[in-house]
């Protein structure tokens, strides 16, 4: 991270979680239905590369990645491009 990226970041992933807590158990508040169902990757061995990374990672980050998913999946075709 660079000089004076802390505090945009750190905004930032409080956005994210709060995106993140709408799936929390796969719910939305009201109005706030899926436009599409976000789907991760299974290889013919069943094995979820992707959800395994994800796992890998820190919960903030984890997290931050989630509200991205959640934003494209409630606001589909209308995203704009990631940070």
């Amino acid at each position: 991270m660079r000089a004076g990226e802390g505090a945009a970041a750190g905004a930032t992933v409080l956005h994210l979680l709060n995106l993140t807590m709408c799936t929390k158990n796969g719910t939305m508040g009201a109005g706030m239905e899926k436009k599409i169902k976000a789907r991760f990757f299974s290889n013919q061995q069943g094995r979820e590369p992707v959800r395994e990374w994800l796992k890998s990672l820190d919960k903030e980050i984890r997290s931050a990645i989630g509200g991205k998913i959640c934003a494209v999946e409630k606001n589909w075709p209308n995203v704009s491009m990631p940070l």
